[in-house]
């Protein structure tokens, strides 16, 4: 029996340092992939910046342009061209209100609305009235955009 027992403890060991092998393998396999999974990863992420660093570029010259095309046309102000005028109104509508009601996350605090504090009241309705422009044709024009036949002065 001991020599039965010998023999199996040949095998187990032999059975031992074969999952061994093998266990060494698939980590050097595992550890492999992950290298490159991350080296992968690492790509992705320097696309990803190079994308939104251009992205910004980008943002900021429309930004840019936005302004200026409004400065060009504000610069127009005194040509007392009703479309333009109209315009102007409700950037300065626009403005107003946004700066009565910010959104929630630029919101000042309480304490800042505290006695003392310096803010405007809310335009009233006839106050807001007597900015909208008597002309009618303009109902429903996106201010963000203001096509070529406005600022030709063509009717629309």
């Amino acid at each position: 029996m001991a020599r039965r027992g010998a023999a199996a403890k040949k095998e187990d060991a032999a059975q031992r340092s074969k999952n061994l092998e093998r266990n060494r393998i698939a980590a050097s396999k595992c550890r492999q992939k992950k290298k490159e999974w991350v080296l992968e990863l690492e790509e992705t992420k320097s696309g990803m910046e190079l994308r939104h660093n251009s992205l910004r570029v980008e943002y900021f010259a429309l930004l840019d342009e936005v302004t200026r095309i409004k400065n060009q046309l504000m610069a127009h102000a005194g040509c007392n061209d009703p479309n333009i005028n109209f315009w102007i109104e409700k950037e300065a509508l626009r403005y107003v209100e946004r700066c009565m009601d910010p959104p929630a996350e630029r919101r000042p605090s309480i304490a800042a609305n505290a006695p003392g504090s310096c803010t405007l009241p809310s335009p009233t309705e006839s106050q807001r009235s007597q900015l909208e422009s008597p002309i009618h044709k303009h109902e429903g024009i996106n201010l963000d955009y203001m096509p070529d036949e406005l600022l030709s002065g063509e009717a629309v």
